[in-house]
């Protein structure tokens, strides 16, 4: 079973390139102000408590990295969409599906990350339906292809 359509009117291929240029944004600028912070060396109270055993400079710029990355991976997901790459598809629905159990396993400390998990699930579920709408299309493609050349060896 797979969704037919992103939030009930939006077809599922705007959807997903829209899941991907938002997320994308996001990480993007959640990277940029952790390195702000790094570079400035002036931190948010809840970071300097959280990091508070660990060195928060790396901590800040390596969490800046990932998010660097998670970023390049939901832009990839944008493009795979708009020309329908299901392998770019399907990388981001393995990094997500890791981020959504990393997710689940540190739900506990935060009631926010409760719903990161709704987003992320959803998400993941609306990824998932184009992925396999774009591979089912990508087989009849194929299957119409082979019929076509068995006609033209008769």
């Amino acid at each position: 079973m797979h969704l037919k359509n992103f939030l009930c009117c939006v077809p599922l291929e705007w959807g997903v390139m829209f899941l991907g240029l938002t997320y994308g944004i996001t990480y993007f600028i959640l990277g940029t102000t952790g390195l702000q912070m790094v570079f400035e060396g002036k931190y948010h109270e809840y970071l300097i408590w959280f990091f508070r055993k660990m060195p928060i400079n790396s901590c800040v710029a390596v969490g800046s990295i990932v998010l660097y990355f998670m970023g390049v991976i939901n832009l990839l997901l944008a493009y795979g969409a708009h020309s329908n790459n299901d392998i770019l598809v399907g990388i981001w629905l393995l990094v997500h599906f890791m981020l959504f159990m990393l997710t689940l396993y540190t739900a506990l400390i935060s009631f926010y990350l409760f719903l990161n998990i709704a987003a992320i699930g959803y998400s993941m579920y609306v990824v998932k339906s184009f992925y396999e709408a774009l591979n089912s299309a990508l087989d009849s493609d194929s299957d119409s292809d082979d019929e076509e050349s068995s006609e033209e060896d008769i």
